[in-house]
């Protein structure tokens, strides 16, 4: 069951606060690729074929990581057209609930 709790900063006798720990990543983290990979999606190969799939996302677990990572393998260059002049982004507010 899931709770939610909504504290604002006007408040400012509101007790003791605490926050559901985050070990979503760490129970993640502690399972190896192919205990995350769902069986449906390679129930058409034979035994043998997922067998060897299975056995190489554990084998590489660095190359299927759910976090995407730093890669230098290969150089990207973009080519602009020339006169090119990008558009700066426009900057929104905080609502002042939001801010800390």
């Amino acid at each position: 069951m899931s709770n939610v709790g909504v504290i604002n900063y006007s408040d400012c006798d509101f007790g003791h606060v605490s926050t559901a720990p985050h070990d979503v990543d760490k129970i993640s983290d502690q399972l190896k690729p192919s205990e995350k990979f769902p069986p449906e999606k390679i129930a058409h190969l034979t035994p043998e074929q997922r067998r060897e799939l299975l056995e190489i996302l554990d084998r590489y677990p660095e190359c299927f990581s759910d976090r995407p990572g730093y890669c230098d393998v290969v150089n990207h260059e973009i080519k602009l057209k020339p006169n090119f002049r990008p558009k700066q982004s426009k900057a929104y507010r905080i609502p002042e609930i939001l801010k800390p």
